[in-house]
């Protein structure tokens, strides 16, 4: 689960999954395009991912931008 915040008039954000939960980096708005990253591990290693989404009322659309790969991926606003 991924939430963002504004606080002091920056954007902030966090993520939680069942075995971990981290801080967002890099969060921004352009009125079209969020963007941000996160730190993840995979087999020891340790390294950066970034995301690029298109938001829509409820719905992001976007891609995952990772050290040896690109994925789509689309996300929903739980209430």
């Amino acid at each position: 689960m991924y939430e963002f915040t504004e606080v002091d008039g920056e954007l902030k954000g966090t993520w939680t999954n069942p075995r971990r939960n981290g801080d967002l980096t890099n969060v921004s708005w352009d009125g079209e395009t969020l963007k941000f990253g996160r730190e993840a591990s995979m087999g020891g290693q340790t390294f950066n991912l970034s995301f690029e989404a298109a938001v829509d009322g409820d719905t992001m659309t976007g891609k995952m931008i990772g050290p040896r790969r690109e994925r789509e991926f689309t996300a929903t606003r739980s209430s």
